[in-house]
């Protein structure tokens, strides 16, 4: 096992694509197990386990969900009016903000408090 170094960073790697045009990694999701030192190479930490941190909470996570899947079920109606897709999209992102909002207050509640009803 390599020395833990205190600067590890994240390190993406991308293989050649095969004759199929396949690559061994297909996003970058797919490579959140590797992760280099300070020197670029691959870290073995094996009793560590790293990961992102998510800044939603399992509910918000749940809600952000549903956002996408509500958007992706829209934009799949037939069209009545031009402006109901940039309409619907606004909508979904005024609903992301609000989330976005709470995740701020949560992470620097001395800068934006929060107010409960």
């Amino acid at each position: 096992m390599k020395s833990k170094s205190k600067n590890i960073k994240p390190c993406f790697h991308l293989d050649e694509p095969d004759e199929n045009g396949k690559s061994e990694y297909e996003s970058l999701s797919d490579l959140s197990d590797l992760w280099c030192d300070q020197m670029g190479e691959q870290a073995d930490y094996a009793d560590e386990e790293i990961k992102r941190k998510t800044p939603y909470s399992k509910e918000e996570e749940e809600i952000m969900d549903h956002l996408v899947a509500a958007w992706n079920l829209f934009v799949k109606l037939d069209s009545t009016h031009p402006c109901h897709n940039t309409d619907f999209m606004n909508g979904i992102h005024k609903c992301q903000g609000t989330l976005m909002h709470r995740i701020v207050q949560r992470d620097y509640p001395d800068d934006f408090p929060t107010y409960k009803n």
